[in-house]
């Protein structure tokens, strides 16, 4: 699947595909304000099921990666989901350089 704010949907199946628009503005300086605004909206009125994407399935996967982070770094096995500290990026920083 392919989507993007202000250009539409494709979705390929079977050697076809489907498409259609997006509900937001085709210029992207407006729409990805819009975005921002409606997923505010939908987490502080608890219907995050009325957003068009999944937003307990990005919870899940930022905890994985940041449990995946503090077991790296502190070298032992994370339980999930994993409390990670203020500090893990600076922590994560610091090991770049």
């Amino acid at each position: 699947m392919w989507v993007s704010l202000s250009q539409g949907w494709k979705l390929w199946r079977d050697g076809r595909f489907e498409s259609g628009p997006t509900g937001f503005e085709a210029d992207d300086a407006v729409a990805q304000p819009a975005l921002f605004r409606h997923l505010h909206e939908a987490i502080r009125s608890g219907r995050q099921a009325d957003f068009p994407t999944r937003i307990e399935v990005a919870a899940q996967r930022s905890d994985l990666m940041f449990g995946c982070y503090a077991s790296a770094l502190r070298r032992k096995v994370v339980e999930l989901p994993a409390e990670a500290s203020d500090s893990l990026i600076d922590e994560l920083k610091e090991l770049g350089g």
